[in-house]
């Protein structure tokens, strides 16, 4: 269940700086309605992939070079107008018109290919930017991912593609954490913060809604050693983070602990508090 090739120390742990840029790359939250509130579908690694192997995931991947050019099925004017929006609700680190589109659109291309779904441009929303930290937790590599939300298309069927994914999920937010806290699945930090964040909204629409009327929240962790020696990844608003307002709800960090992330206090219930 942990991430491959990493921790020389068994932990799973990447213990490494990585001095490299952090690639652009794009993530989409995909949401339905369903009888119980809202779902988001997650993606499980292949246990021997390069990176976050054996972790559940939102669809997603690195913008790649065809990414920065216009598509033949997309209304270029309509595209510029939502990549100008999307700019301007960044805080921090802007980013131009074209890398903004780029984004997008590597984040509709990645949602086709790993689970099947077509999104068009305006379905998109953009909702949180990551940049891993020097030393990620995780993985040995470092991306600047800017997080999208879009409801699953009326008659579309999101599926796994068993090459860059083993199985695939639809999960209530507050189930997706059970799951994880039981073990019967792993998550990242980013996935795990997400998810808490979306447990306080009751629809897609609500989500949505809530995504086109906010500042997009930066998360650049802090990561650093408690004094049991535990890695612990500070978030915006936590003591040890230099910023310290808070961007997002739950616990203003986590902490390595028998294999995986989790509240200060060892406690479920705080990840909801």
């Amino acid at each position: 269940m942990l991430a491959s090739g990493l921790g020389p120390d068994g932990s799973g742990l990447n213990h490494e700086e990585v001095r490299t840029a952090p690639r652009p790359a794009a993530s989409v939250i995909l949401l339905r309605d369903a009888p119980g509130g809202l779902e988001a579908f997650l993606l499980e690694r292949p246990e021997k992939a390069e990176v976050m192997g054996g972790v559940w995931v939102f669809p997603g991947g690195k913008v790649d070079t065809g990414d920065h050019l216009p598509q033949t099925d997309e209304n270029t004017v309509r595209v510029s107008q939502r990549a100008q929006s999307l700019r301007q609700r960044l805080a921090y680190a802007p980013v131009d018109a074209p890398e903004a589109a780029a984004f997008m659109r590597a984040a509709r291309r990645e949602t086709e290919e790993e689970c099947s779904v077509r999104l068009a441009i305006d379905a998109i929303e953009g909702w949180s930017r990551w940049v891993t930290p020097r030393v990620p937790s995780m993985m040995n590599r470092r991306f600047d991912t800017f997080f999208f939300v879009a409801s699953l298309p009326e008659g579309a069927q999101a599926q796994h593609d068993g090459e860059e994914s083993v199985q695939g999920a639809w999960f209530a937010p507050v189930v997706a954490l059970e799951s994880y806290w039981r073990r019967e699945i792993m998550l990242a930090p980013p996935q795990i913060m997400t998810l808490v964040e979306l447990s306080g909204f009751r629809s897609v629409e609500h989500a949505a809604d809530h995504a086109a009327a906010r500042i997009l929240p930066h998360i650049q962790p802090e990561p650093l050693l408690d004094p049991a020696g535990s890695r612990v990844v500070a978030y915006p608003g936590d003591e040890a983070h230099p910023v310290q307002t808070r961007l997002i709800p739950g616990p203003s960090r986590l902490v390595w602990r028998g294999g995986r992330f989790e509240p200060p206090g060892g406690r479920f219930e705080e990840f909801l508090a």
